[in-house]
């Protein structure tokens, strides 16, 4: 499921095969810890934390070598290598998802497409209940040994927990929230996922003590609940999509089915869906499918760096995977497990499965830190480093979709400047706050990303509103209009006003792609703000926004090959009269609201584009950090021409 979702096939839901797996997990590793309690009366827990490790890592440390050699050279350093190199050290100490979620973030996000050791999370989250669920087996085995309630005990425990994290996994995002919210209960989290372990355990729990087997009823009811499980299963992958919630209620379903499954091999093993189970081809793909797991995403996402123009690379290279994937379970994954060890051996396997591929991760760390030495690499380095702006809600650790509030030059006498916006505001932060320092200027910012300093309602053609604007518009006036008089600048994107994939309107049912409509909601609800803010005594400043190198002219470096950002083949140069076709409505009518409002305007333009047209480099300078942001050292450039404004605001 999973790696037909990731090659591309149409199976929007495939990723829930992540949670069948953890069911399945659960299920499996009960029902061997309850065999061996019941046949030994103890728990050797190192006994079983020597399989786990012989099981699992392995094949896994091999993965993530390979991967970070060949993301050395393919993966782009800007970013994307240094997710790896963390991401593989997370792996190999069991915290993979915590990792990825502080570097890769969301799961569906354009980052985690470029990070090849993605689909290791869901290992760390199982290692993380291995090392608890056995201990919390062991409480209720003992509790029941002193109080004689034969296996009542473990049930309880394990219900508990599943009790507990199923009602955090549907507790929907924005219902509850404490610092980390986003960490304890995200979909990286083993806590509103360990009810989905918990509950396959329970069914392993139940049928050790049912010893007898299943009643003759019951058997009957095998082929019924097989094929419910397929159903189910098989509906999963088409009703559930990266727009619903997840883990949440959802979630269920794959659940249950997969419970069905597993309860219907118990109750009959010849029913239909068992005996196709345990067919050898599928009992083959079992057998390889941790292999299989391991090395699909790291080959999918390696072939769409190095060719990503082609949209079946993804599925090649899913097939391809099965070559190595099968290599790796002949030659390491089976005779490493079934090997015995001593203890002296056991140690060495254990140095010499974790140290290749920290080596590995940890030289491309030093070497991508370093830009490889390489004078162009170290150049679009510098061009993607946070903007003082980034800089300041970083060292805060300000959630996603949080206005970020930041102060500059707090000491200086001058009037205050007000920097506020979206992540355009962001990429002028170096400019402006170097022209208050000269100025003698504080400055405050308030920001927040995708959202416009005027009522309005914005959102892509298909999807919902970002709510969350007008609250940032709402609260931002109001603490401007409550602030001591000083210069506002506003700074947003104007694509959403030239972009027909992009709807706004003051109203949710108003918002249109038409884009003379939405130049009359900018002309309007720009007014209306900078009328209130002259009213409140600030002086306006409006920025005209960069053209974006888009469509036939796309720059993504962070998407780029070493090789290709090395050789300089990912730059690009937007020629002049299609910039200024791309922009020339949205700055007339920026231009129109200045003069009849009688504030300013800063216009970065000629500073980024000549007669050749707009271009991510300039010489040795990086311009642009991305399709649609300057960089930093390019922002720095533009200070003079915030100096003058600042010098003699109207």
């Amino acid at each position: 499921m999973v790696v037909a979702f990731h090659a591309g096939l149409p199976v929007p839901g495939g990723f829930v095969g992540v949670d069948v797996f953890f069911v399945i997990s659960g299920f499996v590793i009960t029902a061997m810890l309850e065999r061996e309690w019941s046949t030994h009366g103890r728990l050797r827990f190192g006994r079983f934390y020597a399989r786990r490790f012989k099981r699992l890592t392995p094949a896994l440390a091999l993965t993530v070598t390979v991967t970070m050699l060949l993301t050395a050279v393919i993966v782009s350093p800007l970013g994307p290598q240094q997710n790896a190199a963390l991401t593989a050290i997370g792996a190999m100490f069991m915290v993979a998802n915590v990792v990825i979620v502080n570097t890769t973030g969301g799961y569906f996000s354009a980052a985690a497409e470029t990070n090849p050791l993605l689909n290791v999370w869901s290992l760390s989250v199982e290692e993380q209940f291995y090392l608890a669920f056995p201990l919390l087996l062991l409480g209720g085995w003992l509790l029941a040994r002193k109080r004689g309630k034969g296996a009542r005990a473990p049930l309880v425990v394990v219900g508990i927990v599943a009790v507990v994290s199923f009602g955090m996994s549907m507790i929907d995002e924005g219902s509850l929230s404490f610092p980390g919210s986003n960490d304890a209960l995200g979909f990286y989290s083993p806590v509103p996922r360990a009810w989905e372990f918990a509950v396959g355990a329970l069914l392993a729990l139940v049928i050790a003590r049912a010893r007898t087997g299943a009643s003759s009823a019951a058997a009957r009811m095998a082929p019924i609940m097989g094929m419910a499980g397929v159903i189910g299963l098989a509906a999963s992958l088409f009703l559930i999509d990266d727009s619903i919630p997840f883990p949440g209620p959802w979630t269920l379903l794959p659940v249950i089915s997969t419970l069905l499954v597993l309860a219907a091999g118990w109750q009959n093993r010849l029913n239909f869906v068992s005996r196709v189970l345990a067919t050898a081809p599928m009992s083959k793909i079992g057998d390889w499918s941790y292999s299989i797991y391991l090395w699909h995403w790291p080959l999918i996402v390696l072939a769409a760096t190095l060719w990503p123009d082609l949209p079946w690379v993804p599925l090649v290279a899913a097939a391809v995977a099965f070559v190595p994937a099968i290599a790796s379970y002949r030659f390491v994954e089976e005779p490493l497990r079934s090997r015995s060890y001593s203890r002296r051996s056991f140690a060495v396997l254990v140095v010499c499965t974790l140290v290749p591929p920290l080596v590995a991760a940890g030289a491309v760390l030093i070497g991508v830190t370093n830009g490889y030495g390489n004078p162009t690499l170290q150049s679009y380095q510098i061009a993607t480093r946070p903007h003082v702006g980034t800089a300041c809600v970083e060292s805060r650790k300000i959630l996603a979709g949080a206005t970020i509030e930041c102060s500059f030059n707090t000491s200086a006498d001058g009037a205050p400047i007000y920097l506020v916006g979206d992540s355009h505001a962001d990429h002028m932060s170096d400019a402006v706050v170097e022209a208050a320092l000269r100025a003698d200027r504080p400055v405050s910012s308030r920001i927040a990303p995708a959202c416009q300093l005027f009522d309005t309602y914005i959102a892509s053609v298909g999807q919902e509103p970002v709510r969350h604007c007008r609250e940032y518009f709402v609260d931002t006036m109001a603490w401007l209009t409550a602030a001591d008089p000083g210069t506002v600048v506003i700074s947003t994107a104007w694509r959403p006003f030239w972009d027909p994939a992009i709807r706004l309107g003051p109203t949710e049912q108003s918002m249109s792609t038409d884009e003379a409509e939405k130049l009359g909601f900018l002309g309007a609800g720009l007014t209306e703000t900078i009328v209130e803010l002259q009213a409140a005594g600030h002086a306006v400043v409006l920025v005209h926004d960069p053209p974006s190198l888009v469509g036939d002219f796309e720059y993504a470096p962070t998407e780029c090959s070493l090789p290709l950002l090395v050789s300089r083949a990912c730059d690009r140069i937007l020629p002049l009269d299609d910039a200024e076709a791309q922009i020339a409505a949205v700055r007339d009518r920026i231009d129109t609201v200045a003069t009849e409002t009688g504030s300013q305007t800063v216009d970065i333009m000629t500073r980024i584009c000549d007669a050749d047209g707009c271009a991510s480099r300039r010489g040795n300078m990086v311009m642009y950090a991305d399709s649609n942001h300057v960089s930093a050292a390019a922002g720095l450039t533009f200070a003079d021409e915030f100096v003058a404004v600042f010098a003699n605001p109207r």
